[in-house]
């Protein structure tokens, strides 16, 4: 609790005012030479929301500010340009007791990554009175789960019901909290989890076997993080060690990544040897030297790793939760997480390596996880935006003014801008899907020319509604001044009385 209370009054200590509309991600801790993960997304997350609605990002990094200094602005920003090309809104970042330079405003996007800043963010825009709908919450894991039953475990699942907007890492983690009561996120907005595919391509070109013919097994060994299984990961491979015949022994290595630990005795002369935490680019080069990968986790989301090692080609073990984990991957396997039946399974993927010669890049299907990240995120942006509107003259001390209808035209405007944004690039990505059916061989089959006339639909039918939201932007844009406005007056005080009357209807009701 000390720990929240401290990041709250560095966020309270920003002074609000008018400011331009910033999109402002809340992090714990931000390093991109040692991004993985979720701590990638949570950076993704904020650039492309702010990407998709046009507007500068400010990081808030909530950690002790002993280590203010460590993170090269110029590095963040080569790493953001490399990640998202096309960005181009300017970047800072502040640490805590920094904040008390940073003005915010009603206006601002937020973003927050982890409980403790949902809780810290909720109630700072209670106590400035800003609109809670505007704030968008970025849910990795089902997070109660990190603690204990107790004070941590309640706040954190209530941080599930302050009306943020979700955005949620795959469907299955939206899922299973939607089968946990949590109705919040029945519709809520999901995306599957980002890989550098980039880097794991690599990896696959990169893979040789080993000079000596020998099975290398990576282990994901973090045994300070409960939720990855670390002591039935030990059991489950001095199982597998115990049946392995001793020629197939002595010609399997195993070795350790996550977090330090002691070289650990798994039986008959084998010992886990750890390399502790790697860096990005070690981590990577370490999969270019795998021939089997162990990675557990208790959770329904995925697993990052449980993802990227098949994807490079590796054949990986995994364990099981209920029905919310699966074989999203050719090379994966699903086990029960029980020792003998996870010993099985890596006897399993022991038999597809001895197979390969070559590892293939495996990119998953991402559809059966959730859209894209840079799609998600542009439709959340275009909630937290469109939030203005919804809540028509409730920041207004005399509703139904010129100035209010003004600004009203311009929040408007900055809704079409990003529905925009998300029409143009679900265009981009049409055309390219028929770009390459185009590219196949005349003879088609009929399922595929079916496939070129529904994408050509497609294109047409976004063109129209793209050119429709332009020629309203555009129509939007040319209310410059007040007296361009003053005739329509009237009927947007009729609308303010009108909303607040259903208001107030639904009040009663509740």
């Amino acid at each position: 609790m000390d720990r929240i209370t401290e990041m709250h009054t560095w966020l309270a200590a920003t002074k609000s005012g008018t400011a331009n509309h910033h999109v402002n991600l809340l992090m714990i801790d931000l390093d991109p030479a040692a991004a993985f993960a979720g701590q990638r997304t949570a950076l993704l997350t904020g650039v492309q929301i702010a990407s998709a609605i046009q507007r500068p990002l400010r990081i808030f990094i909530l950690k002790d500010p002993d280590k203010r200094g460590e993170l090269d602005p110029g590095a963040l920003d080569a790493w953001i340009r490399t990640q998202v090309p096309d960005f181009d809104q300017p970047t800072e970042v502040f640490h805590g007791p920094d904040l008390a330079s940073v003005v915010t405003s009603s206006t601002d996007t937020w973003v927050c990554t982890h409980w403790m800043t949902a809780v810290v963010l909720e109630k700072f825009l209670k106590e400035r009175d800003y609109a809670t709908d505007r704030a968008i919450y970025l849910i990795q894991d089902f997070e109660p789960a990190f603690a204990p039953w107790g004070t941590s475990f309640a706040l954190a699942e209530n941080t599930y019901h302050y009306g943020f907007i979700p955005l949620v890492n795959s469907r299955p983690l939206a899922q299973y909290l939607t089968d946990k009561g949590h109705a919040d996120f029945a519709l809520a907005h999901c995306f599957s989890p980002t890989l550098d595919e980039n880097k794991l391509m690599s990896a696959a070109a990169n893979w040789r076997p080993a000079a000596d013919a020998n099975l290398r097994v990576l282990f994901y060994g973090r045994p300070a993080h409960p939720r990855n299984l670390f002591e039935l990961g030990l059991d489950a491979l001095r199982a597998w060690v115990h049946e392995l015949p001793s020629s197939d022994l002595d010609r399997i290595t195993f070795t350790s990544a996550g977090t330090p630990h002691e070289p650990i005795e798994l039986g008959r002369g084998k010992v886990l040897h750890s390399l502790g935490k790697l860096s990005l680019g070690d981590y990577y080069e370490l999969l270019a030297h795998s021939d089997i990968g162990f990675s557990l986790m208790h959770s329904p989301h995925p697993g990052h790793l449980s993802l990227e090692m098949p994807t490079a080609g590796i054949p990986t073990v995994t364990n099981s939760f209920g029905g919310y984990r699966q074989p999203w991957n050719p090379l994966l396997t699903v086990s029960a997480p029980e020792p003998t039946q996870l010993a099985s399974a890596l006897e399993h993927a022991k038999q597809i390596a001895d197979r390969l010669t070559a590892h293939d890049f495996q990119p998953i299907d991402a559809g059966k996880l959730g859209p894209t990240l840079e799609s998600s995120a542009a439709h959340v942006a275009q909630l937290a935006v469109g939030s203005g509107i919804r809540e028509l003259g409730r920041d207004c001390e005399t509703p139904g003014t010129t100035g209010d209808l003004l600004q009203e035209y311009r929040r408007i405007a900055a809704l079409r801008a990003v529905r925009i944004t998300v029409l143009r690039k679900e265009l981009e990505a049409t055309q390219k899907k028929l770009s390459q059916a185009n590219k196949l061989p005349n003879n088609q089959t009929n399922s595929q020319s079916h496939e070129v006339v529904e994408l050509k639909r497609q294109v047409k039918s976004l063109s129209q509604k793209l050119q429709l939201q332009r020629r309203q932007l555009w129509r939007y844009n040319k209310i410059k001044s007040l007296k361009s406005i003053q005739p329509l007056l009237p009927t947007f005080r009729r609308m303010v009385r009108l909303r607040r009357q259903v208001r107030t209807l639904l009040k009663k009701r509740v």
